[in-house]
């Protein structure tokens, strides 16, 4: 009896804790599913910065390690830890953190977070979602080829004083303002006339050709508080912009000093870059300006402010700096470049109308601390020739080989603007340095000027000469790159002359009637000098050349008369024509010269109507003003009669050998009489008559008034 109550009371209580148990632990549940997660609705971080965030709720969850039942932190969709990944973070699930170090940039990343109640993947009800930013950030260092101690001149000017290496990291960034401060014994605001920063872009610590700089110059001030000078730098929007994707987003910054001349000597002076907060820069992805603070904090995060990668030289982060300058007891030399001809010949060098042919070459070379830019040449053409009416073009090459002869790989550098006989050529451009001071220095420039001729260039005798010669060193315009200044140009003689360019032969510029280059006839008139009406001794022939000569000498062996029978007669002589393509010829002895008719080319037979051509042996005598000798024409010409000139006293040809009429009109054999005047005072026009009829004066009068009578 006592036994069963005893087991009663003990089974009453064991079901009763167990009740309790079974009490408690669904209230542990009820009291995870209603709890909040509270977050800041923005947390941002910065690349190569530790990153550190806690998930908080409004109490305390059962994060038991290995329980089933645990509750743990979790994001709602698995991809958000695959994301933070990505960005070199992680969570630990059970102590509700997101850690890392952050590997690249990000603007507004959705992070959402929750709590599994079980392992069964059953989430709180309360979700909650916040935007990570990760901003880029700017790694300064000095640069690979900073300045070291050094001895300059007075007056000098870029002076490489500090280089530094700045590095955009995660995304490109702009930089809006460098501050550096001066030391040394010298007065950085009264020996400094100008500070200037450029981009390095060769990376040698030195201003190279092509780098300028960025920014109007600078110039040093005093400020309260400091016992050295201080010197900013601002840069507006897109100047001093880096691309983190070029080059690894690595630039090299180079600042210069150009000194007065009043410079006291021995004096020194160092440039510092001394503190972080004496740079500013902007992140143009993520819009987060250093030094100002990030979005989060505390509770959630301790990230709070922006900073950039600070590499200083050693401990205790001292300033970057330059080297030591020291002002020697030096005045700079002036700046100066030399130039002298590169060989020419001592005879007349002749050449072809329509060619291109070097004239004058000249090098150049700077004194041994300058670098000097040749911008504008001015040349003055000295020969019989005129270069504004026989040149087509005049060119200065860059001598690539130094040869002094113009090559095909010969760069062009500009083409000359040509005014009567000066030839100016503006925008040359090319900067000379050589440290020797000496014109072997492999840093000479080498330059060639050529002429293209026309080919309408006369050739006569003697021929047209050409010759380019600079008059003096004021025909020459250079300038010291540092200073920008106007230097001294030193020919290595008053004048500077070129090759003697003789143009003694032409090119054909006639049509393709010609069996060779040379000028070829395409007319032949028979003028009837004393008007018998038949080709006779004394009377003439006009044969007209395409083109016009410079000569006229020939033989009656020179010519073709292709019709058996037919000659020029004895002792026919020839020479110059009054028209300027003609040639003369007057016939000799019992010529046979048949006028009527026209000749057909190929045509041989007895009789029949005269032709005339230059032999294929070609006329040596006979040369054009391109200096081309005569050929044969494809076509043999027909010899026709000249147009005819009648007046009231007298008949027939006028003898005239310029192939012109005062008062007639050919067609053909026919000549029109114009204007006839009789004794009766009636005027006769218009009366075409028949050169076929042998017109006696007489014959020619009965004919006319006979007509008049119908």
């Amino acid at each position: 009896m006592k036994r069963s109550k005893i087991f009663f009371g003990v089974s009453i209580l064991i079901s009763f804790a167990m009740i309790i148990a079974v009490l408690y632990f669904e209230q542990n549940i009820r009291a995870a599913g209603s709890l909040e997660i509270t977050t800041t609705a923005i947390d941002e971080g910065q690349v190569n910065q530790p990153y550190f965030y806690k998930m908080q709720t409004n109490g305390d969850i059962d994060m038991i390690s290995g329980d089933d039942g645990a509750d743990s932190w979790q994001f709602v969709t698995p991809t958000n830890a695959e994301m933070l990944t990505n960005y070199g973070l992680s969570i630990d699930f059970h102590d509700g953190y997101i850690t890392g170090t952050s590997i690249k940039s990000v603007l507004n990343l959705p992070v959402t977070i929750a709590v599994e109640i079980d392992s069964g993947g059953e989430f709180s009800p309360d979700q909650k979602t916040y935007y990570l930013t990760i901003a880029g950030i700017l790694r300064f260092d000095s640069g690979p080829h900073n300045p070291t101690d050094s001895t300059v001149m007075k007056g000098q000017s870029r002076v490489p004083v500090i280089q530094l290496q700045v590095q955009a990291i995660g995304e490109d960034i702009e930089i809006s303002r460098l501050k550096f401060y001066g030391l040394g014994t010298g007065s950085d605001s009264n020996d400094i006339k100008e500070v200037n920063v450029f981009l390095d872009l060769d990376n040698n610590g030195a201003v190279s050709p092509g780098e300028v700089p960025l920014i109007p110059a600078v110039t040093y001030s005093t400020e309260e508080g400091f016992l050295n000078s201080v010197v900013t730098m601002s840069f507006g929007s897109n100047i001093l912009r880096i691309d983190s994707t070029v080059n690894n987003g690595i630039r090299n910054i180079l600042i210069t000093y150009d000194f007065y001349p009043t410079v006291e000597a021995n004096r020194t002076f160092r440039i510092a870059f001394e503190k972080p907060t004496d740079i500013d820069y902007t992140t143009l992805t993520t819009s987060k300006t250093y030094s100002g603070a990030l979005g989060g904090g505390n509770p959630y995060t301790s990230n709070n402010q922006m900073t950039v990668e600070w590499k200083p030289n050693s401990a205790d982060y001292p300033p970057y700096k330059g080297g030591i300058i020291t002002i020697s007891g030096d005045t700079p030399s002036v700046p100066t470049l030399f130039m002298a001809n590169g060989g020419i010949s001592s005879e007349s060098i002749y050449v072809r109308a329509g060619d291109e042919t070097m004239t004058l070459p000249f090098h150049c070379w700077a004194d041994t601390s300058h670098t000097i830019r040749l911008e504008k040449v001015i040349i003055t053409d000295s020969g019989s020739g005129d270069a504004a009416s026989h040149l087509e073009y005049a060119k200065i090459y860059l001598d690539i080989d130094k040869s002094g002869t113009l090559n095909s790989g010969d760069p062009e550098i500009v083409t000359g603007s040509i005014v009567g006989d000066q030839i100016t050529f503006s925008g040359i451009n090319r900067n000379v340095t050589t440290p020797s001071g000496l014109f072997t220095d492999a840093g000479t420039l080498y330059f060639l000027i050529a002429y293209k001729f026309k080919t309408t260039v006369p050739i006569l005798t003697p021929p047209l000469t050409f010759q380019a010669y600079l008059p003096s060193a004021t025909c020459v315009t250079a300038k010291e790159i540092s200073f920008n200044t106007t230097v001294e140009v030193k020919p290595d003689t008053p004048s500077l002359y070129g090759n003697l360019l003789a143009v003694n032969q032409g090119v054909d510029t006639s049509s393709s009637g010609g069996t060779t280059s040379g000028p070829y006839p395409i007319k032949a008139q028979w003028f009837d000098v004393d008007t018998n009406h038949v080709p006779s001794q004394g009377d003439t022939i006009l044969l007209t050349f395409d083109t016009n000569l410079s000569q006229a000498v020939a033989t009656a062996d020179n010519f073709l008369l292709p019709v058996l029978g037919d000659a020029l007669g004895a002792g026919a002589t020839f020479g110059q024509a009054a028209a300027s393509n003609g040639m003369k010829i007057t016939l000799g002895v019992q010529p046979i010269i048949q006028v009527n008719g026209t000749y057909v080319n190929g045509t041989h037979t007895y009789g029949s109507p005269s032709g005339i051509n230059v032999k294929d042996t070609l006329a040596v005598g006979i040369v054009s003003i391109y200096g081309l000798t005569a050929g044969p024409a494809v076509n043999t010409v027909d010899v026709e009669s000249a147009p005819v000139s009648y007046s009231s006293s007298s008949s027939g040809s006028s003898g005239s050998d310029t192939g012109t009429s005062s008062s007639s009109s050919v067609i053909g054999d026919k000549a029109c009489l114009i204007s006839r005047t009789f004794n009766e005072n009636i005027f006769f026009t218009y009366l075409r008559i028949f050169r076929d009829f042998a017109l006696e004066n007489n014959f020619c009068r009965k004919l006319i008034q006979l007509y008049y009578a119908l």
